[in-house]
């Protein structure tokens, strides 16, 4: 594991005697630490290869545990949004309009500490400096938070690099901070990672192609907690993923335990605009304002924890 992070992070070459101490650990030759870089992802391929031909069930669980694994689903249709004769609804919430989707793929979990901290490194970033308020739920495998939707575009950028895909997002953030506001524009065409946007969610929250009738992620209402981590069974804090049954599209953690941005951002019409369609395809919602949240926390009750329940903030 020492080997696969510090490869991973290229702390090889930033720090050379842990980067000795892992070639110990796998007899790797000095020739071959040093085509080891931290700027060509692809220079690290030699060494991963190694680490993967002297353990290879041990380098599938670390792929698994630093990288997200993706679950594939398939497109269709489905009815967005509430339903006032089965929930309570908000206004943001109708009126209740028809999607179709196409294929795409969504992390079988909320992104952990073990797989964010991976970029931190990488980054040169110190996880204690940049997340200083996190005692309550440090643990690798608890769900990354204070991630603005800035940082997760930048990570899914990074995630699409480390894999060679094209990246999704372009972000000119030169000479601004996140409070000022990064000018930020989406390749729809692209192969790389990004954010699900709000109809892709909630198609996966509600189990993709195998849509069942429910409250909650994989559950009604008397089964929450077989599901979620929220107020009455979470401690005061977020819990390790994985842990709650998963939907029946084999997703955990769709609702409760950390809220999880979307790509799509604010507009007061915007369910309106989609209802006054047949049907919509594929909606990527407006391209500014604030940014939505979905799947409710491990501080919220159960209303806050229904699908079709949307929270907004900024996006820093």
């Amino acid at each position: 594991e020492i080997a696969f992070f510090f490869t991973e992070t290229g702390r090889f070459l930033r720090a050379k005697i842990e980067a000795g101490k892992a070639a110990q650990l796998l007899g790797a030759s000095a020739p071959l630490l040093e085509k080891v870089t931290a700027d060509r992802p692809e220079s690290r391929l030699p060494l991963l290869e190694s680490i993967r031909a002297l353990r290879p069930k041990r380098y599938e669980d670390l792929q698994r545990r630093y990288y997200p694994v993706m679950i594939p689903l398939a497109g269709g249709e489905f009815w967005m949004g509430c339903d006032s004769t089965v929930d309570n609804c908000n206004d943001d919430e109708q009126p209740r309009h028809r999607v179709r989707l196409s294929a795409f793929a969504l992390a079988e979990t909320e992104t952990s500490f073990w797989q964010y901290n991976l970029y931190l490194e990488f980054s040169g970033k110190n996880i204690f400096k940049d997340h200083p308020a996190v005692g309550w739920g440090f643990q690798g495998d608890n769900p990354a938070v204070n991630v603005t939707w800035y940082d997760a575009l930048v990570y899914a950028n990074w995630l699409s690099d480390r894999f060679g895909l094209q990246p999704v997002y372009t972000i000119d953030s030169i000479g601004r901070s996140q409070i000022e506001g990064w000018q930020v524009s989406l390749d729809t065409t692209a192969t790389g990672f990004r954010l699900p946007t709000e109809a892709e969610w909630e198609y996966a929250a509600r189990g993709g192609p195998d849509q069942r009738p429910y409250i909650y992620a994989g559950a009604d209402r008397d089964s929450l907690d077989a599901v979620a981590w929220w107020r009455e069974n979470s401690n005061s804090r977020t819990q390790a993923v994985r842990v709650k049954k998963p939907n029946t599209a084999g997703l955990y953690d769709m609702t409760g335990n950390v809220w999880e941005w979307c790509w799509d951002r604010y507009s007061d019409d915007y369910y309106a605009a989609c209802a006054a369609r047949d049907i919509r395809q594929n909606p990527y919602g407006p391209n500014s304002g604030t940014g939505w949240l979905r799947g409710g926390s491990w501080v919220n009750d159960d209303f806050y924890s229904r699908l079709s329940y949307r929270s907004r903030n900024d996006p820093l």
